[in-house]
């Protein structure tokens, strides 16, 4: 797999990805969870390079994080969802097969349900699917902004927060996530505000492209996966055992089996 990583320009900046070369079929565009970048799909773009070659990927960094360029004021997940859409676009990958985790499946969601054109499936890795009381508990309770401290101690406390969210996860893996959170800086809790104002039940019930949902047993949103499933009971949909917040870094050749599988029953253009 030859992975090689670019820019393309969009009316607020550069919007930086990463992107594996394929033939003539759709290609599958992924979405990162907050605070990552399209890095965290590193290892699973090259298990499904093996499982079906030839398929061109995408990975994008969203406009705060990664490599890409920070939005000029305050972003809304129409925001996230449009400079996606534009990027697809002047890439050449309208329709494309979607496939986000966490932050990336809520904002995927969102892109099926307003642009369907540009969606030929879905894939939602771990999505939360929650009520507005949850949204408004998590928003005033949950969210916890950097502040870049003289003292370096956020340095510590991001380690802190992301051990939180996942005990027995690596050390290289943590590394990865704290430079990426720390390169997102004070602004990486925005994403979460927008995220926190999305309504997603209503958005997801508009999906109609072929669905995956693929939840992880020790994911922190691993209690709405059932509420997803019983929302959209014609999708396939599996839960993977022993991993959790991190399941595609530590899952991903068995997350790519099952996308393999999921995009040979799509019809191709």
């Amino acid at each position: 797999m030859s992975l090689r990583r670019a820019y393309v320009d969009l009316p607020d900046g550069q919007l930086h990805y990463r992107r594996v070369d394929g033939a003539d079929k759709t290609p599958v565009v992924f979405l990162h969870q907050v605070s990552s970048s399209g890095a965290m799909y590193e290892g699973l773009m090259e298990e499904l390079a093996a499982l079906d070659p030839g398929r061109p990927m995408f990975a994008f960094d969203m406009p705060g994080f990664g490599h890409s360029y920070f939005p000029p004021g305050t972003p809304t997940t129409e925001y996230y969802v449009t400079a996606f859409h534009a990027a697809m676009g002047a890439l050449g990958l309208l329709p494309a097969h979607v496939a986000g985790h966490h932050t990336g499946a809520m904002l995927g969601g969102e892109l099926a349900a307003s642009h369907p054109e540009a969606v030929a499936s879905l894939t939602l890795l771990g999505p939360w699917y929650a009520t507005a009381a949850e949204r408004e508990a998590w928003r005033r309770d949950g969210i916890e902004p950097m502040v870049v401290a003289p003292d370096g101690s956020h340095l510590q406390a991001t380690w802190d927060r992301l051990m939180r969210l996942e005990p027995e996860m690596a050390p290289h893996l943590c590394h990865r996530e704290v430079v990426d959170s720390l390169r997102a800086g004070e602004r990486y809790h925005e994403a979460y505000v927008a995220l926190s104002h999305q309504d997603f039940p209503p958005l997801l019930d508009r999906v109609e492209c072929p669905l995956l949902i693929i939840g992880a047993e020790r994911d922190v949103l691993a209690q709405y996966y059932e509420r997803v499933c019983a929302a959209k009971p014609d999708a396939r949909s599996v839960m993977l055992e022993g991993t959790g917040v991190f399941a595609v870094d530590e899952a991903a050749p068995a997350i790519a089996s099952e996308l393999a599988t999921f995009l040979a029953t799509v019809r191709e253009n």
